[in-house]
């Protein structure tokens, strides 16, 4: 396996993104794919749910200078949903600090997405699975203490008249 980690460029002022060929896999597009502005991009293929989470630490990186990996879901063409994480690298500022450029990376995480969903999906059947052969020892248990409590609640005057027998 591959590691799967595109770049990318984003020209702030004009909010035009360039993508390496490898950005291009991730996100399930091709180069002919007319997605390079910033907005048409994150409108065409983020997960709806994940638009906000987006677009907000895009902005927190532009207003705040704050570089926090984000992890979301990008839809594919065909309908498919992939993870992706990506990290801003490089904030260029012109010479009145505002920001002009931003660079980065991104990287397809699907497939340790969907390994720590089996994990996650193995651990719970594995509990539930504890439980049910916890519950079950306790239920022999209980059948075990009143079968013995059954056979000795009939014994008890045998036991104690045998003894009695003996003692004569």
């Amino acid at each position: 396996k591959t590691a799967r980690v595109g770049s990318w460029i984003w020209d702030i002022k004009s909010n035009r993104v360039d993508w390496s060929d490898e950005m291009y896999a991730i996100f399930g597009r091709t180069k002919d794919s007319s997605y390079s502005d910033s907005n048409d991009i994150i409108a065409a293929a983020v997960h709806p749910d994940d638009v906000q989470a987006v677009q907000s630490a895009n902005l927190e990186v532009i207003s705040d200078k704050k570089y926090n990996p984000l992890e979301y879901r990008v839809v594919w063409p065909d309908r498919t949903v992939h993870w992706v994480r990506a990290e801003a690298g490089e904030l260029t500022l012109d010479n009145n600090g505002n920001p002009i450029k931003l660079t980065g990376y991104s990287q397809d995480i699907t497939e340790r997405k969907l390994d720590a969903d089996r994990i996650r999906d193995l651990y719970e059947k594995e509990k539930t699975l504890r439980l049910e052969l916890e519950e079950e020892a306790k239920a022999r248990g209980m059948f075990i203490d009143v079968l013995a409590h059954e056979l000795r609640t009939p014994l008890t005057p045998l036991l104690t008249s045998t003894g009695m027998l003996q003692e004569i």
